[in-house]
């Protein structure tokens, strides 16, 4: 596999040269929701190269050959950060376009180390949480971040970019109070996630996320014992999943507590969307 990759990697190199120039530039980014930010940034003038596709796990993704003739092409990275795909590829997908120059997108935010325990809120030690864009607070950060590295790369573009900019910053602003009106007077204020997907969304909204799967392992038959029944004592009925998921275990969850699952999407294209679709969905389980 190695040696495969190494005769790819020659050819699609040699190829870098050829590319016809009238193509846009590419800019590659991780998760879908960050071409969402770039594309409204940017006015949709470049081509961006998203690495983990739709249905896939940014835990688990796997990059494929075919991928990398994009990368090959990009002019920049701008990575996350934190997110397990990265931390395994970077090497690689550096590999494949030296010249190609990289941003970590999270730099300045207040990082949530480890997973919540599932009753006292304590967290344990352990890796970063990287699911920053589920929080308005943090996807600002992530936008301007996102922001500075596009007017370093193309500096003659920087009037339109920032007029672009704070149209985006009015949206976050809006899906910010909107979540706050929506969920401000919710009286049960924990819920059931399979995946810890909502650990900066529950943090800036005073909400308790209490997730089946932990530090990215599947739940022991104790762990699932102790959620069903802090679920019980708490009269939770909703458990929610990403669409990536499968539903196995978030089924056993729901039949014992007489309850339904509920498919979220925090890797959607349409940000704002899906933002307002996660709190609706919350908001019904809340209540």
């Amino acid at each position: 596999m190695k040696k495969y990759f190494s005769i790819l990697f020659i050819v699609l190199l040699a190829c870098q040269t050829a590319q016809k120039t009238d193509q846009k530039d590419v800019i590659t980014v991780t998760i879908l929701p960050q071409k969402y930010f770039v594309d409204r940034i940017t006015g949709g003038l470049y081509q961006v190269n998203v690495l983990i596709p739709p249905g896939a796990s940014p835990e688990l993704y796997s990059l494929v050959p075919s991928q990398l003739k994009d990368v090959v092409r990009s002019k920049t990275w701008l990575r996350m950060g934190h997110v397990g795909f990265e931390l395994s590829w970077a090497d690689k997908i550096q590999a494949a376009n030296p010249d190609m120059q990289t941003f970590i997108l999270s730099e300045g935010i207040d990082l949530i180390v480890g997973e919540e325990e599932e009753h006292d809120n304590h967290m344990h030690p352990g890796g970063v949480d990287p699911h920053f864009w589920m929080s308005p607070r943090e996807i600002s950060i992530i936008a301007e971040n996102t922001l500075k590295a596009l007017v370093k790369l193309y500096p003659a573009q920087e009037k339109l970019f920032r007029e672009n900019f704070e149209k985006l910053k009015i949206d976050i602003e809006e899906v910010d109070r909107h979540i706050s009106e929506v969920l401000v007077n919710v009286q049960n204020r924990s819920f059931l996630v399979f995946h810890p997907a909502l650990t900066y969304f529950a943090r800036q909204y005073g909400l308790e996320q209490v997730a089946l799967e932990k530090m990215g392992k599947e739940p022991s038959p104790k762990h699932v014992k102790e959620v069903i029944q802090f679920a019980r004592e708490k009269n939770i009925r909703v458990i929610f999943i990403q669409k990536e998921f499968d539903l196995t275990n978030a089924q056993i969850i729901a039949e014992e507590i007489d309850g339904n699952i509920i498919q979220i999407n925090p890797l959607d294209y349409d940000w704002v969307a899906q933002m307002k679709e996660t709190t609706t969905n919350l908001k019904s389980a809340l209540n």
